[in-house]
């Protein structure tokens, strides 16, 4: 057998057992991340057990949006330090009007004579 057959014979062995190894893992991964009644260890979750958002999507704040695309397309990656209201979202036509309607119906007449009395009394 010449030395090249021998090469070709190694070569084939390692692919071999390289498709082995990784036919292995998939196998792996199949049986213990998709039986019943409960979620994939490989599944980013959106949501934790109480149903609770644990995420923010990050569309609904351009300024860090554009932030964020440029830390990541940096050579070096830098931590991202974020202070409270440095960037902040704006409501939906939806969510202002809905706020305003509530705010319409809100009855104030039980409180009037009591602001009249308070009125007349600092008067005084």
């Amino acid at each position: 057998m010449s030395l090249l057959n021998k090469k070709q014979n190694a070569s084939s062995t390692d692919i071999s057992r390289f498709v082995k190894k990784l036919a292995g893992y998939y196998c792996q991964f199949l049986e213990t991340d998709f039986k019943k009644g409960r979620e994939p260890k490989r599944k980013f979750a959106y949501r934790d057990r109480a149903d609770r958002k644990i995420g923010i999507r990050a569309s609904k704040y351009p300024n860090f949006l554009t932030l964020l695309h440029k830390k990541v397309n940096q050579q070096k990656p830098q931590e991202i330090k974020i202070v409270p209201g440095q960037f902040t979202s704006n409501l939906s036509m939806v969510a202002r009007e809905s706020i305003s309607a509530a705010i319409d119906t809100v009855d104030m007449s039980p409180l009037e004579s009591s602001f009249s009395n308070l009125h007349d009394e600092v008067s005084n």
